[in-house]
């Protein structure tokens, strides 16, 4: 997906100890964590599958 179709981007934390960069488009919440990360990858979640978002 190129950059001019993300609707927000920023740092955030997938786990403790799994930091990266979340992606948001119009269909999909993207994390792609950072290369010195012991775990390393993509998490995609289809905005459809989202019930429900709490703040900590």
């Amino acid at each position: 997906m190129s950059e001019e179709s993300y609707i927000r981007t920023g740092l955030a934390n997938l786990m403790k100890g799994v930091g990266g960069k979340l992606y948001l488009t119009s269909t999909e919440l993207i994390h792609k964590s950072h290369a010195i990360n012991v775990q390393r990858g993509t998490v995609t979640l289809d905005l459809a599958d989202i019930e429900t978002v709490e703040s900590p």
